[in-house]
C-alpha cells in the first residue's frame, strides 16, 4: 500500500466524513477534505521517474473550536508514518466554521502510482 493510500485509510477510520478534493454537497460539520497539491521532489533513474515526494493538505471544518478534534486527526496521522505538520486554525466568517489545516508529504514510487 502506498503512503498516500495509508493516509486515506487512516482518515477513513475517523468518525467524521472525509472526501478527496471537494464535496459535491457539504455534509453537516464536522467534515474533512484532503488533496494532493504538488510533486515536491522527483527522483529520476535511468531516464524515467522512479518516485516522487508529493505534498498536500488536509482540511477539517467544524462548528466548534475543539482541541479534541485536532488531537483525533493528529493521532490518525501519527499512525501513517508520513511527514505532516499542523498549519493553521482559522475562523471563516462566511460559513461560521472553524477551519483546521494540516500539510503532509508522502513518497510514491513510480510502480505504486
Amino acid at each position: 500500500m502506498s503512503e498516500y493510500e495509508t493516509l486515506k485509510a487512516a482518515l477513513s477510520t475517523l468518525e467524521i466524513p472525509f472526501v478527496e478534493d471537494a464535496w459535491t454537497q457539504r455534509p453537516v460539520p464536522p467534515y474533512g477534505v484532503y488533496s494532493i497539491e504538488n510533486a515536491a521532489s522527483t527522483i529520476w533513474a535511468d531516464d524515467h521517474i522512479a518516485g516522487q515526494a508529493i505534498s498536500g493538505s488536509i482540511d477539517v471544518f467544524s462548528l466548534e473550536d475543539t482541541h479534541e478534534l485536532r488531537r483525533t486527526v493528529e493521532a490518525a496521522l501519527d499512525t501513517c508514518g508520513i511527514s505532516w505538520a499542523f498549519n493553521s486554525h482559522q475562523y471563516e466568517d462566511d460559513t461560521r466554521l472553524h477551519h483546521l489545516e494540516w500539510i503532509f508529504e508522502v513518497y510514491e514510487a513510480a510502480d505504486e502510482e
